[in-house]
């Protein structure tokens, strides 16, 4: 698995959020950085929650209204800051129609769109969400097809829920 963050840098010292990492010159192993001192952070609270759901096969629908590929309840999440992403391949049957994606957290819109590929093509994205209490959330991506007599096709998708502070 690996991670985006955005850095900053601050003089000699890199910052992404409270994890700083010293400037080196040698490739450094992950698993050691904190003992070596080169990361200075809370270990303890990124990481400690990680959830995800795969969903691997092809779907089809015709469908005009949006189905779910995946609908995830979580587990009782504590209070913090996470980060939840989205992938997906997904492909309409016919150039003049559209297959549309949307990623939902909580009823809420995160991100939609819609696709004239007839080859699998990614959409992918990610937001940072604080949870201001403990709780359970819904995570849904879903898809559909823009006309009823074409198709829209969806594959290997997946929803990743990391805690980052």
């Amino acid at each position: 698995m690996s991670e985006t963050k955005f850095l900053k840098k601050d003089g000699d010292n890199f910052t992404a959020e409270n994890l700083k990492i010293k400037s080196v010159s040698a490739p450094i192993d992950a698993n050691d950085a904190v003992n070596k001192g080169y990361c200075d952070n809370n270990s303890e609270i990124f990481g400690s929650q990680y959830l995800y759901q795969v969903a691997e096969e092809v779907s089809a629908t015709t469908s005009t209204d949006y189905q779910d590929k995946i609908n995830y309840t979580t587990p009782s999440l504590p209070v913090g800051t996470y980060r939840v992403a989205y992938h997906c391949l997904h492909k309409i049957s016919h150039s003049s129609h559209e297959s549309g994606i949307r990623f939902i957290i909580d009823g809420e819109m995160i991100s939609k769109g819609m696709s004239k590929h007839l080859e699998f093509s990614v959409k992918s994205g990610f937001i940072h969400l604080s949870f201001a209490t403990p709780g359970t959330h819904v995570i849904q991506l879903q898809w559909r097809s823009s006309h009823n007599t074409k198709t829209s096709y969806i594959e290997k998708a997946r929803i990743e829920i990391w805690r980052t502070s």
